[in-house]
């Protein structure tokens, strides 16, 4: 699985970022770094989706929004290419 790029849009600003995807057995690990945090989104091949930041206390400054519009982007991503 090879990395690409995602663009969004939140809170009227456009945002890309650069998705490194390893694929771990059934599941599909994702880092990002987003707002100088690194977070890893993981999603099984029963589109269960969670995430875990690397630095739980510094995770708090991003919103959840963002989180989610991130993770909507993957998932688009992820659909329109089979990444599964």
């Amino acid at each position: 699985m090879q990395a690409f790029s995602v663009s969004i849009d939140y809170k009227g600003v456009s945002q890309q970022y650069y998705i490194e995807p390893k694929q771990l057995g059934y599941v599909i690990q994702l880092h990002v770094d987003i707002m100088d945090q690194h977070f890893h989104f993981e999603v099984d091949d029963e589109g269960n989706w969670r995430v875990i930041a690397a630095d739980p206390a510094g995770a708090q400054q991003v919103p959840a929004g963002l989180l989610q519009s991130i993770a909507d982007a993957i998932d688009l991503h992820l659909q329109k290419f089979n990444s599964w």
